[in-house]
Formats: structure tokens, C-alpha cells, sequence
């Protein structure tokens, strides 16, 4: 969903990392995202459903641990990314975790859940502390969902289907989230249209009898609201990435339920003014 928004704004990369907590992530994050010279415009960081697994389970972080290395975990962004969006982990539907166990295990079921809403929103408030101590947003999974009522959040998390584990987001769920997330970016970013205009144009704008001049126009006509924006500014003939902005890459990270995923929009790199003449 995410990607199909910034589609020809961005290019999306997808990493998984299946069952993760923070404490996995906190140390691959320095891997996935080392010093650079140039900046992300954003990234988000989502991490806390596997951490708030009951004690003995495979993937439980103490929630001491967990607040730790989500601050740790931030503060490393804050020195490569511009801006920083975190979400909490959602609630846990009850029931339909208990089904989906019996399910799963048939008479080996415990009948005991491993999850539940209330320890979730414990890791949810220890996300909302180390935001708001350093300055960051917070997409508040947790709490919007249940805001929507205990006859609609449920089915979020694949009450509905038979194959719904009550943990992982069913396929409304993950509108939901994906609009909430779009919602976040444009909040921190404001107008994306302007801040990354659409890198090239759609096939029917394109004059097959002088189809490169076609591309090359459209994108210096990106590259020059990006200058009026103050995304870019020209240099020597060049356009080159503003001090702002240092780069326009987009990294988005996300550790939920069954893993992480990293997605990075990067930027075509922008024709010289020489080829518009």
C-alpha cells in the first residue's frame, strides 16, 4: 500500500526478518542502516509485538530491556534519518488467538495465551515515553485500534477468517495500518506531491517522435519544484541535494509480529542541465 502511493516517486525495497524483537533489531540496525554521508528522509521503526510475548517464550523482552533498545534504537536513526516515525504493536484479539491454537496444536493446546492486549499497550506506553523524551512521532497502533470499538478492531486481526491468528493483520488490517502510516508521513512531511514530485512521467505524456526529450523535461520539471520546495538546489549546471535533504532516500523499518521489513524509496539520480538545451 505504502509503495503504491509513492509510486514514480520512489523506488521500495522489502528486507524480512521473521520473528525479530528488539533485541535482534537493535543489533542488525547498525548493518542495515551504517553511517552514510547522506541521510534518509524517513524511517520508521516498528518493533514490540514478539518483545511482548509472555517470559519464556521464544522472542520476550523484559519490558526494561525493550524500552532500552527502542531508545537506542532511535537514537541511532536520529543521526541518519531526517525524520522518524515509530508504531506501537497492536492489541491482541482473545479468542480469536485461543482458536487459532487449538488450531495449530489440537489437543496440545494449553489454552493459555502467550499475548494480550493489556501487556502489548505496557510496550506500547514504553514507546510512547521514548518518543515523546526524544522528540519523535508516534503512530499509536494500539490505541487507534482500539478506539475504533470492540466490534471492529477484532477484525483487524483476522477474527473474520478462519485462518486469522488474532496477532498478525488480516487484510484490513493492513489498510488500516497502511493509512495510518500514509496519514503519519504526511503530518511529518507535509506535502509529499511537492516534496517528491513524480520522478517520471506516465507513458501516454510521452511524444513518441521525441520520446527523450519527453523524460528529460518532465523530470528537470521535477527537479525544479523540488528547488522551489527547497528539497534541491542547482549547482554548476547540476542539481544537487540540498543540505536539508541530504539525500531523497525514504527508508521505512518495521518489526512486527512475524519479523522486519526494510523498504528504502530511492531517488533517480537527476539529469545534468545540459540536456534540456
Amino acid at each position: 500500500m505504502v509503495a503504491a502511493h509513492f509510486t514514480r516517486r520512489a523506488d521500495v525495497y522489502n528486507r524480512g526478518y521473521g520473528g525479530y524483537n528488539s533485541r535482534w533489531g537493535r543489533w542488525i540496525l547498525p548493518q542495515m542502516l551504517p553511517q552514510e554521508h547522506r541521510k534518509h528522509l524517513l524511517v520508521t521503526l516498528w518493533f514490540g509485538a514478539n518483545d511482548a510475548s509472555v517470559p519464556g517464550e521464544h522472542a520476550h523482552v523484559p519490558l526494561a530491556e525493550f524500552e532500552a533498545n527502542m531508545r537506542a534504537m532511535v537514537e541511532h536513526l536520529l543521526g541518519r534519518a531526517i525524520h522518524i516515525l515509530v508504531i506501537t504493536p497492536p492489541p491482541v484479539h482473545a479468542p480469536t488467538r485461543l482458536r487459532y491454537q487449538l488450531q495449530k496444536y489440537g489437543s496440545k493446546a494449553t489454552g493459555e495465551l502467550e499475548r494480550s492486549t493489556e501487556i502489548a499497550g505496557r510496550y506500547a506506553g514504553a514507546i510512547r515515553d521514548v518518543c515523546g523524551s526524544l522528540g519523535v512521532r508516534v503512530v499509536d497502533v494500539w490505541s487507534a485500534m482500539l478506539s475504533e470499538g470492540a466490534d471492529t478492531w477484532p477484525v483487524f486481526l483476522g477474527s473474520t477468517l478462519p485462518d486469522g491468528d488474532g496477532l498478525h493483520l488480516s487484510p484490513d488490517g493492513q489498510q488500516y495500518v497502511g493509512k495510518l502510516v500514509l496519514e503519519a508521513i504526511e503530518n511529518e512531511l507535509g506535502n509529499v506531491e511537492e516534496l517528491l514530485p513524480s520522478e517520471l512521467p506516465r507513458g501516454r505524456h510521452i511524444d513518441p517522435a521525441n520520446w527523450e526529450m519527453s523524460i528529460v523535461q518532465h523530470q528537470l520539471k521535477a527537479r525544479k519544484q523540488q528547488i522551489g520546495n527547497g528539497s534541491l538546489r542547482e549547482s554548476r549546471g547540476n542539481f544537487v541535494a540540498d543540505s536539508i535533504t541530504p539525500s531523497l532516500i525514504v527508508g521505512l523499518l518495521v518489526g512486527f509480529g512475524c519479523g522486519v521489513l526494510f523498504v528504502s524509496w530511492t531517488r533517480i539520480v537527476p539529469p545534468t542541465a545540459d540536456k534540456a538545451t
